[in-house]
């Protein structure tokens, strides 16, 4: 009777894995897509601006998700689902203070760095309608529900693609109103999936009227706080570069860097799967088989996903030249030559998904801030001088060295914590 319940445990979780993989890629598939098609409809400087923009929304959602929806996933994966329901509800009243808040913060960036007024609304506007279409996605996640949220991401991620390929064969070309595309298919697939969880959860829902949201919150901080901290420093190591591009060179060659990083969502598939599938997973593993267990998932993911790494890498380096060539209408020539070097720092951030989801249940995120904050010194100390004297060569040997210190520091503390030492100490 115990191999049958583990056969079936194993499929089930091989099941939702597969489902995780498709959703995956029609994510990351469908940014690609949409960054192609914005691309070729605007001019190298605009979309220059607009690389910005979406960076910068992409700042203000990682904080979202580390303090929101990532502890929902870790804390809601081994509850019951009244708790969850509970959780679920709770949460979704604090995202119109967060919503506003995040919106503030843009506006201020976006006039210093993209000073237009349509493109900071256009973001806004995007920026509210990822956040709650996000809440829905990763309530399913939570819930090993992942055919639901496949479903959500086809009605966002796929009706941005009808909704931008439609607006570019009209040759209408505005960055801001590709911003309000996407918020439009975003809040379409919130809107769908908000109305299916109190359709098939209205019991469990019920009951959570009066549910306080600061409680969450505060539980979600304390789980949370370091990787949430350590956002800050993550973005200083890493995302840093375009900013400095921008100030101290052109829009265009920002647009060069975002080109490559677009050609490189092949690589994205395999950090955002991992980013969704293992903060779940980790705890469920440490929980039943302690430091042993865990140490084993690590390494196996590692080497995986490294040797899936490697291959995209190669096929990625012979072909980039003819692939940006074709794709964005020959005008981003200098992508191409950017593609293979810059697939250097996405290895080194798939490596530091895999550890920081490990560094969870071992609570030691308190790392993860530390080992980006090296990464953020070296870039902020010497990321201006490189992109002053090389341009935007100087940005990619700057990120890809920003990128591994942090991924070794915290990779060694991790395998230091889960050395075998401690196996007989926790049993």
């Amino acid at each position: 009777m115990f191999s049958i319940r583990k056969i079936r445990m194993k499929t089930l979780l091989h099941h939702r894995a597969s489902w995780a993989v498709y959703d995956q890629v029609l994510v990351s598939g469908a940014n690609f897509l949409s960054t192609l098609i914005i691309a070729r409809m605007l001019a190298p400087e605009v979309f220059g601006m607009f690389s910005l923009a979406s960076l910068a929304i992409l700042f203000l959602a990682s904080f979202h998700r580390t303090l929101i929806t990532q502890p929902m996933n870790a804390l809601g994966s081994t509850e019951s689902f009244n708790k969850l329901a509970w959780r679920y509800a709770g949460l979704m009243r604090m995202q119109l203070p967060m919503i506003s808040i995040s919106i503030l913060i843009l506006a201020c960036i976006g006039l210093v760095f993209f000073p237009d007024l349509g493109l900071i609304i256009g973001a806004s506007s995007y920026l509210a309608g990822f956040f709650l279409q996000e809440m829905v996605r990763r309530y399913h996640y939570t819930k090993g529900d992942i055919q639901r949220a496949l479903i959500n991401d086809l009605i966002s991620y796929g009706g941005q693609i009808i909704v931008l390929a439609s607006l570019y064969a009209t040759g209408f070309a505005d960055a801001a109103f590709a911003f309000i595309a996407l918020a439009v298919t975003s809040l379409t697939a919130f809107l769908y999936g908000q109305r299916d969880i109190r359709n098939h959860q209205a019991l469990m829902l019920a009951p959570v009227v009066s549910v306080p949201s600061g409680n969450l919150l505060e539980e979600h901080w304390k789980f949370a706080k370091w990787i949430v901290l350590s956002q800050f420093v993550f973005w200083g190591a890493t995302q840093v570069y375009p900013f400095i591009l921008a100030n101290q060179n052109s829009y265009a060659e920002v647009a060069d860097f975002n080109v490559a990083n677009s050609i490189l969502n092949a690589l994205n598939i395999i950090r955002l799967m991992l980013g969704n599938y293992l903060p779940a997973r980790v705890s469920v593993v440490y929980a039943s088989g302690g430091t042993a267990a865990l140490r084993r998932l690590l390494l196996r993911t590692l080497i995986l996903a490294g040797g899936v790494s490697l291959i995209v890498i190669l096929v990625l380096m012979l072909s980039a030249n003819w692939l940006v060539d074709i794709l964005f209408a020959g005008k981003y020539p200098l992508a191409g030559q950017l593609v293979g070097w810059l697939a250097f720092a996405y290895v080194a951030s798939i490596i530091s998904v895999v550890t920081n989801a490990g560094a969870l249940p071992l609570k030691a995120t308190n790392w993860i801030f530390y080992a980006n904050g090296v990464g953020t010194m070296f870039s902020l100390g010497f990321g201006p001088f490189l992109v002053a004297r090389f341009g935007v060569w100087g940005a990619i040997a700057g990120l890809c060295v920003a990128s591994f210190l942090p991924a070794l520091i915290q990779g060694v503390h991790v395998f230091y914590k889960c050395r075998p030492i401690n196996d007989t100490k926790q049993s």
